[in-house]
């Protein structure tokens, strides 16, 4: 309805693979959501997407959320709101990233 296809990328391969193209692969990824991770590495990565979320957030609820009548105003302070809860680090979440990839055939 709004242009968001969050399930896309589960047929992307398959797509690819109709369209000619060889050797694809797929890797998914279970990314922390915010630093809470005891690993430094997890803790940066996960730090970095809460940020990525967090912007995003903003862009993909505005629309709806002005269809729905509320104010700039009040979608910013939800959308505040929602970043102070993946900053408090009570909730340990993760989501899965994938990556695909592909090659073009011989000609």
């Amino acid at each position: 309805m709004y242009g968001f296809d969050g399930d896309y990328i589960c047929h992307l391969h398959e797509s690819l693979e109709q369209q000619g193209f060889v050797n694809v692969q797929r890797k998914a990824f279970r990314v922390p959501i915010g630093d809470w991770p005891r690993c430094p590495r997890m803790r940066t990565i996960g730090g970095y997407f809460r940020e990525i979320l967090m912007s995003s957030v903003t862009a993909m609820a505005a629309r709806p959320f002005v269809e729905f009548g509320m104010e700039k105003t009040e979608i910013e302070e939800l959308a505040n709101s929602v970043g102070d809860c993946l900053r408090e680090g009570e909730v340990h979440a993760y989501i899965v990233i994938q990556f695909v990839w592909a090659q073009k055939p011989d000609a």
